[in-house]
């Protein structure tokens, strides 16, 4: 199994997550079966039935509902309310909480993120999220929930990989005990409209990956989990998935950890899907 990042609060996650975002049930129990126990999913993406329906084959089985780590996120959408929200996902996923809830995406107004947080906390004291967090929030929108939460975030989920490292931000959140998921971590491998974010095909990354008699893609992965980053990478094609997740028997160099560093242009691909409007 692979490794945690934790948190002095108890907080624990697991090293590597599955995307969800094109769930198919095949590859979800294609990843469960090889070692992911971290799934990553969000009311938005409308698999959680799917995941909900695959994991009820696993729980209890197969394993234990304490050894998976489920995220998902609330759509900070007018018309959506948390509790309501969270109540139709753990319905979906058929389970009676999740690991970590988080906000998709911050709105430009503070205090709206911050009545939005207030609800999720909330949630927490009902049971039904254990920790709670944030995604696709700046710096300074984290400051102000931190400043006013009564429960801290624990999580920031971020796009985030060699060509767009976010040093700043990971080092802000390294020093608030707030540990990062990187969302599309291997750029746009593969994609017609990726923004020149093909980072498997960057030669620096490809001499990196013959010297280690790795994969692009595990070079990528193994760059971010070294830098105590938990990449959530999504692919249903079961060779990909295992490669994936098979970045776990070796260790970049120092040397070659800054080569890598040098490849940050800060760019990326275009931001998570907004949420549908609701009926």
């Amino acid at each position: 199994m692979a490794s945690f990042q934790t948190l002095p609060n108890g907080f624990k996650i697991p090293s590597i997550g599955y995307g969800t975002t094109s769930a198919e049930e095949n590859a979800l129990d294609h990843a469960l079966e090889i070692g992911y126990r971290h799934l990553d999913t969000a009311y938005v993406y409308q698999s959680e039935a799917l995941i909900g329906k695959v994991l009820k084959k696993w729980i209890p089985n197969k394993i234990k509902r304490e050894d998976i780590f489920i995220t998902s996120k609330f759509p900070p959408r007018d018309g959506f309310d948390p509790e309501e929200t969270i109540k139709k996902t753990l319905e979906d996923l058929q389970l009676d909480y999740v690991d970590l809830y988080l906000i998709h995406r911050a709105s430009d107004d503070n205090e709206n993120n911050l009545r939005i947080w207030r609800k999720l906390e909330e949630q927490v004291d009902a049971g039904r999220a254990k920790y709670i967090g944030l995604s696709n929030f700046t710096l300074e929108q984290i400051e102000y929930i931190l400043q006013n939460a009564r429960i801290k975030p624990v999580n920031l989920q971020v796009q985030l990989h060699l060509y767009g490292q976010r040093k700043e931000l990971v080092e802000y959140c390294r020093k608030n005990n707030i540990t990062v998921v990187a969302w599309s971590p291997l750029g746009s491998p593969g994609s017609k409209h990726g923004n020149g974010l093909d980072i498997i095909e960057n030669d620096t990354v490809k001499q990196i990956a013959k010297k280690y008699n790795k994969l692009p893609s595990q070079i990528a992965l193994r760059f971010l989990i070294q830098k105590n980053i938990v990449p959530i990478p999504k692919s249903v094609t079961p060779e990909r998935i295992g490669q994936n997740f098979n970045v776990f028997d070796f260790v970049i160099s120092e040397e070659d950890v800054k080569i890598l560093e040098a490849l940050d242009k800060n760019v990326f691909k275009t931001g998570p899907p907004r949420p549908p409007k609701k009926d």
